[in-house]
Order: structure tokens, then sequence, then C-alpha cells
């Protein structure tokens, strides 16, 4: 009966993950190109076929005959995109497709974003909210007069002369991209590849992919689904009180 309360208290630590996963989902709603994160839950029968085959010893360990129940298989990120507003400031840009804009820190590093409410520094270089360079086919986009327009293509124009154009990748395995900082992402280079069909829509962002309503049935399931297994504990619990009292009076 302890291992029983050992099992259902894991499955509801499940829970637990997945509703925090799910409130950090709800609490980056409005975040530009936040991508929402799911939880995937693995059931007990996944887990012990898979210990079994690979000898992993995962579901085996201080199991004795009783059921872990469930166990988190992977939290993993959605990248659909998401809705796609007007904004009318003329460094905001959206990206329509599958692309991400390559950003880089004064540092060097380089980064990948779906966020493109850009803005220009003192010195006329394109940026973003948090001083990254938005980089371009020739590298950091500059430009002093701080007037451009962009094309459908990507193509920057500024005063009737094209600068650069944005430099914008895809990725060979969206599962190795790292969650960096603020809507950012790293990875490594054998994993950028050119983008299929990407165009940039200068005037409009892309608000994150999160679903309000989705997402609350998720919490209400989760709820309920914890709720449960509190109960269940609670009976055991009750049943182990009573066994010991009347064993204490034989």
């Amino acid at each position: 009966m302890i291992r029983s309360m050992q099992g259902i208290a894991y499955a509801m630590k499940v829970q637990t993950d997945r509703m925090n996963v799910i409130a950090n989902n709800i609490a980056n709603i409005e975040t530009r190109a936040y991508k929402r994160e799911v939880v995937n839950i693995k059931s007990f029968d996944d887990v012990m076929a898979k210990a079994m085959q690979f000898n992993t010893g995962e579901a085996g360990n201080n199991l004795g005959p009783m059921s872990l129940g469930v166990k988190m298989d992977e939290q993993r990120t959605i990248f659909d995109q998401g809705y796609i507003s007007k904004t009318d400031f003329n460094t905001d840009f959206a990206i329509r497709g599958d692309g991400f804009f390559e950003v880089q820190t004064p540092t060097g590093q380089s980064k990948y974003t779906r966020a493109g409410n850009f803005a220009f520094d003192k010195n006329g270089f394109l940026t973003t909210q948090d001083g990254d360079f938005v980089m371009g086919e020739k590298g950091k986009i500059q430009i002093p007069t701080k007037k451009l327009t962009v094309k459908y293509e990507g193509e920057i124009v500024s005063e009737n002369q094209f600068v650069d154009r944005f430099r914008i990748v895809a990725f060979n395995d969206l599962r190795l991209l790292q969650k960096a900082d603020a809507g950012n992402y790293t990875t490594n280079n054998q994993n950028i590849k050119k983008p299929n069909q990407t165009n940039i829509l200068q005037g409009y962002i892309e608000n994150s992919n999160v679903n309000v309503v989705e997402e609350t049935r998720g919490m209400m399931e989760t709820k309920r689904n914890y709720e449960s297994g509190q109960q269940i504990i609670k009976m055991l619990d009750d049943t182990m009180g009573k066994a010991a009292s009347e064993i204490g009076r034989l």
C-alpha cells in the first residue's frame, strides 16, 4: 500500500510539472512570437517497455509489484506560427513561413528569433529590444538615416538605395534549438539551413501562439487529475490508519 501511495505521489508530481508549464504559457501570452510548450506524459506501460528493451532500469528500481502510473516523457516547444497583427511601425517585422531572424550579441554570439519588434540604436544599427544586432547577409544592418523600407523578399532599401537583405535561417531539426533569453534560441551551425518559403511583412508583428482556451482546458484537466490523486492518497491513508488500529486491538 505504501508503494501505491508512492506511485500516486509520483503521478501528482507530473501533474504539478505540467501545471507549471501551462502557467508559463499563459504568463507569456503577450510576449512577441512566444512559442508555447507542452509536456508529453508517458504511461507506465510505455516506461516499462522502454526499460525492458534498453535495460535502463528506469521503471524497475524500487518499484516492486506496483506501477508508477505515469512519467513525464519530455517538455517540448510547439513552433506553430502565431497570429500576425498590424502595428504600422516601420521597424516591426513579421516572418511568414518557417524562418527565423538571426541576431548577434555585442560579444558575437548568434541567436535566432521570430520576435521582429526591432529598433535603431544611436549609431543607426538595427537592434532587438535587448540591444542585439539584427543581421543581414552582409553583416550588421546599419542605416544612419534610420529610414528603411523592406520588400516582401526581405530586401532592405533606404532612400531608394539597396542596403542589405535580412539574414533569415531555418533549421533541420527544431528539437535541437535551445532556449536562450527573451524569446531567442541557439543551436549548432550544422542545424542551420535555408528556409523553404519565407516572406517579411513590414509594419506587422507575430504574436505568441498560445491559445487561452486550450491552455485553460489543460489547466482544469491537470487540476482534476491532481485532486483525484489527493483523494486516493487520503483514502489509502485512512485505510492504513484503520488497519493499524485494528491490528493493535488483536
